[in-house]
Formats: structure tokens, sequence, C-alpha cells
């Protein structure tokens, strides 16, 4: 058995079928994302982000978790994500891509930057800030109030000491990985 340690770059998906663990993390290579699969008896191992089952319940020490659950349910304390296995493939690699765009490589180590890490609201209002929308459009494109909408790009400034729209763009390339085309 391996010791944890966050200075991998993989993703470590722990399932306790090794079957079906292999298959999400081949899954994930095809997608251009470094995973490999983890039996549950041989956790921890080295992971910059795990894919777990949710009925394993595994206490990863700060690595970020993305939680494959049997049905669609609201994102747990702890976890970045959590995906129906019954989701389309597309739905698990847009999770963890968006779980891993925090995480930022110095001094050949990957380091998990929790400010930098937007909320699923936040993620999807901000693909949308990319390409252009305006706050009316962004409201009803996601079904929001437009209020909800002002209040979460405000937040979202105010948080990272931003002025503008400009600027939040600019941020949201150099830091949270969001480009246009990208969604939550």
């Amino acid at each position: 058995m391996r010791p944890y340690s966050s200075a991998s770059t993989e993703v470590a998906v722990v399932c306790r079928d090794a079957l079906y663990s292999a298959a999400v993390a081949s899954l994930l290579r095809v997608a251009g994302i470094a995973a490999s699969p983890v039996p549950a008896e041989e956790w921890p191992v080295a992971a910059a982000l795990l894919v777990v089952e949710e009925e394993l319940r595994l206490a990863p020490g700060g690595v970020p978790v993305v939680l494959l659950a049997k049905t669609a349910t609201r994102r747990k304390p702890g976890t970045e994500a959590v995906v129906a296995r019954s989701s389309p493939p597309e739905k698990l690699v847009q999770a963890v891509r968006s779980a891993i765009r925090p995480m930022a490589v110095a001094e050949s180590r990957a380091v998990y930057d929790p400010a930098s890490r937007l909320t699923d609201r936040q993620a999807d209002i901000a693909a949308l800030i990319r390409r252009g929308y305006k706050n009316s459009e962004i409201a009803s494109e996601l079904g929001l109030q437009e209020q909800t909408v002002k209040n979460v790009v405000s937040r979202m400034m105010k948080q990272r000491g931003l002025r503008n729209r400009v600027e939040l763009i600019v941020w949201l390339d150099r830091h949270a990985g969001v480009s246009e085309g990208s969604t939550v």
C-alpha cells in the first residue's frame, strides 16, 4: 500500500468493483485526464483527486473528491461534485475537470487552491459570461432570476477583488480554467 500524498497529479478512481474502477479510469483517460483505478482495499494512494463510490465513504484528508452516487443528489460537504452512476459519461468528465481546475502545478507538485474554486452555480454563470451573455440572458438560459445572477456575479468579483466583467474573464482564464463553451 502506497502512503497518501497530494504530490500526485493523477486522479484515483476508488470503487469496490475493480472492473467498474477500471472502466471509469479508462473513460477519464480517453477524455485526456490522467486516471488510475484503485481497488478499495488498496486505499490510501497518492492522488490529486479522488473519484469515489458513495458507499465507501473514504476520508481523503484534504484531497478533492468527486462522489459517484446511486442517484443524483446535492453536493455533500467535503466533495467537489456528486455524479449519479446513471449519468452520461460527459457529466462525470465535466465534474472531474471542474474539480481539477483549481490545481496549479508549482515546483513539480500539484497544489490545490481552494480560493480559486468556483461553486457549480458560479462555474455555470462564468461559462456563459465567457460567451458574452448578459445577466438577463444568463438568467433565462439557467432558469434563474436575473437578481440571482447579479448577486452571484457580484460575489465572484468581490471575493476576488475584481472591478468588472473583463477582469473577471481574465481571472477565470488564469485561475479557474473556465473557457469558452465549458459548463459544469
